[in-house]
């Protein structure tokens, strides 16, 4: 009789399971032999669980999930998991998501219509490396280019009949691209008001009498809708790298199928195309490519595009930074390199660009420093616990008389600072067209160059010179004027110190018309920003602010260059001043976005669920944030801003460094000035950049090739 065999029963280990539900996404089988089978099921339903989640879920649900051996959620419990926290008040529902990206179509409808409700695109590129788990040969690093757009409604509805004939850009000249004389007096105004907030913030006399009456917004045209909130909407990530003009014509025919208003195939009105300076000079580039299509629509027309203000502030800190800062100047009393080491400011380093509110707020301590000593050596104190002399019985006097006082007082400071002759040889230079700076662009007629001495023309402006070089011995080398330093004995420190205060000043002007939607200074400051960048060779945010500039004054119509001043800002909380400039935001969002697509390592998953990644908040810091819980990080003891700007105000008291000792010099020669003046020498080439790159059409707005 044949003997029974007994086999050993199979086992099976569920493993890989969802963190709540438990559904089974593995399934291990050992066989009598031991050998194990590895079985995968479910895996559509998977999604990946990760740090950040269990986190979440943690404060959620109160499960510690840290000690099972899961590895990933379902997509059911994930989509319950959100609606818990939409709840709580934390995110939003998925179908809010949805309802909320189609009410933006509704917008694009009334405007096609003929509604008075317009609306504006804002992009900027949006990059990323997926590391993979296991890295061969051939599964390597990928990095993913997309582009990430926002759409922005106008908070400042600005109609067709309320605009006023503006001038034809080609009536413009090249002084019409630097401040003039009512330029000049609006700065002094919003600069006195700056200096007067200085004061107040960092002299406790003057904080005691003025801290409570004096104005924290200046008050301009469109001071009422500056504290609205504005309703901006993600339209997701697109793929396409704005390096390649492929890619961006066809992002550009893609936005103007869905977002260009159109009625019978014909644009109804352009939308404006916001973003950094690559990104305006992409967006022309391509439609130069597109320019002989037959339509409006298929040149690409449906888009303006425009440099925005986050980018203009940190480029103009940049071109300040290369005229005053550098590392060799470190044993320089009064210097901005000496005040990072003095007040111990490691995270200024670097290019400014990976540093930007660092480096901020270091300029901005030292200015706060020197506009206090400026105001007590009004008084002639030399003490910053002096007491100042002011007028007996001020309290008593009415709130307009104190501040009228204050104004008065700061008022004389920054005409001291900023006469109207500052920029004097700058605009006598190009108002000359006799001067040599002027001599090839003044020889232009219907777009040929004439000859001088004959009655020949040229295409180019180089055969005109080589013309006049071999037929009439022209030579017009650059001529540099050089100061003799015997004639003029100069303190190098108080030119520097003035010169920097003067620059930060403006970029501090900037910075505070962004917070408080000033359109209009903002658009203005690009006038005293063209001397600086031509000064610094930064080329392309010279080509930027001639744009912007004539934009607003000829290349486009009333109504549209009105919107293009008094919408360049978002408003996520309210309040007067705490506007965004639109580059900004986006750059937030760039960063939030890139923390929530850790679930998703492929660039179509990316790009599929981009327009629901802006809704998606941080549990677990909306958490920290309700509760109150603070984390202590890095530094024990936080450096105060005030502390820093009383170290550099003692410091300047000590060394005099705004009075004027001829002979002072500085060690390190790369960042002395010529003078005190940070405009002089800033014509030299620059009014034949205004000329090559004046627009005289909104789109396609490249250099003249001829010149």
């Amino acid at each position: 009789m044949a003997e029974l065999t007994v086999s050993t029963p199979k086992k099976h280990h569920l493993q890989d399971r969802c963190v709540l539900c438990g559904m089974v996404f593995c399934n291990v089988e050992i066989t009598p032999s031991g050998r194990k089978i590895k079985t995968s099921v479910n895996m559509n339903k998977k999604l990946k669980i990760t740090k950040q989640t269990v986190d979440d879920l943690h404060l959620v649900i109160d499960m510690d999930l840290t000690s099972t051996d899961a590895t990933g959620i379902c997509i059911k419990c994930n989509r319950l998991d959100m609606k818990r926290l939409a709840k709580l008040g934390v995110c939003v529902f998925p179908e809010t998501v949805r309802n909320k990206l189609q009410s933006w179509q509704k917008v694009k409808e009334k405007w096609c219509k003929g509604d008075s409700m317009t609306y504006q695109l804002v992009g900027d590129n949006w990059d990323k490396n997926i590391v993979p788990s296991y890295r061969t040969s051939k599964n390597s690093t990928q990095s993913i280019h997309l582009f990430n757009v926002i759409g922005v409604i106008d908070r400042i509805v600005i109609k067709k009949e309320e605009g006023t004939p503006v001038r034809t850009v080609d009536s413009m000249t090249a002084v019409d691209f630097i401040p003039s004389e009512g330029d000049i007096d609006s700065l002094q105004k919003e600069l006195t008001f700056l200096v007067a907030r200085s004061v107040i913030q960092n002299i406790k006399q003057m904080e005691d009498l003025f801290g409570k009456i004096y104005p924290g917004h200046l008050e301009h045209i469109h001071s009422n809708e500056a504290g609205m909130k504005t309703s901006q909407y993600s339209l997701g990530l697109f793929d396409c790298d704005e390096k390649k003009t492929a890619d961006v014509i066809r992002l550009l025919q893609n936005l103007t199928e869905k977002y260009v208003p159109k009625k019978d195939g014909e644009i109804v009105e352009e939308v404006f195309f916001g973003g950094d300076r690559l990104t305006d000079e992409k967006i022309q580039v391509a439609q130069q490519a597109m320019r002989n299509a037959d339509s409006g629509l298929e040149r690409l027309e449906g888009f303006i595009s425009k440099i925005e203000d986050f980018h203009r502030l940190m480029n103009f800190l940049e071109a300040i930074h290369r005229l005053s800062y550098n590392t060799q100047s470190s044993r320089d009393r009064g210097t901005v390199h000496y005040y990072r080491n003095l007040l111990n400011a490691r995270n200024v380093k670097g290019e400014v660009k990976n540093s930007y509110r660092a480096y901020k707020q270091l300029y901005y301590t030292l200015f706060d420093a020197i506009c206090c000593v400026l105001f007590l050596k009004k008084f002639e104190l030399d003490s910053c616990d002096s007491t100042i002399p002011v007028p007996q019985g001020i309290k008593d006097w009415e709130a307009d008389q104190q501040l009228q006082w204050l104004n008065d007082k700061c008022g004389e400071i920054v005409k001291e600072i900023f006469p109207h002759d500052l920029f004097a040889e700058l605009q006598n230079v190009l108002a000359d067209p006799d001067h040599e700076e002027n001599y090839w662009v003044n020889s232009i007629e219907n777009d040929n160059f004439k000859c001088h001495f004959c009655n020949s023309r040229y295409k180019y402006v180089t055969s005109l010179k080589m013309h006049e070089k071999t037929k009439h011995q022209v030579n017009m080398s650059a001529k540099v004027q050089t100061t003799n330093s015997l004639l003029r004995q100069t303190d190098e420190l108080n030119d520097y110190l003035v010169s920097v205060f003067r620059l930060t000043a403006l970029h501090q002007n900037l910075n505070s018309a962004v917070d408080m939607g000033d359109g209009y200074r903002v658009v203005r400051s690009a006038k005293f920003e063209t001397p600086i960048y031509n000064r610094t060779n930064k080329v392309k945010y010279l080509i930027g602010s001639v744009h912007l500039t004539a934009l607003v004054s000829g290349t486009l119509p009333a109504h549209q260059s009105k919107r293009l001043i008094a919408n360049r800002f978002i408003n996520i909380s309210g309040g007067k001043n705490n506007n965004l400039s639109l580059d900004e935001f986006v750059e937030i969002l760039n960063r939030d976005t890139k923390n929530a697509t850790h679930g998703f390592q492929t660039k179509d998953s990316i790009v599929q669920h981009s327009k629901e990644f802006p809704h998606l908040v941080h549990a677990v810091k909306h958490f920290d944030a309700m509760c109150e819980v603070k984390k202590r990080k890095g530094f024990h003891k936080l450096p105060s801003y005030k502390e820093d700007v009383k170290k550099v105000l003692i410091d300047l008291l000590s060394i005099n460094g705004l009075e004027v000792r001829p002979g002072r010099t500085l060690h390190c020669r790369k960042i002395v000035q010529k003078s005190s003046n940070p405009f002089s020498d800033c014509f030299v080439g620059l009014p034949v950049m205004i000329a090559r790159h004046k627009p005289e059409l909104p789109f396609r707005r490249l250099r003249n090739k001829n010149m």
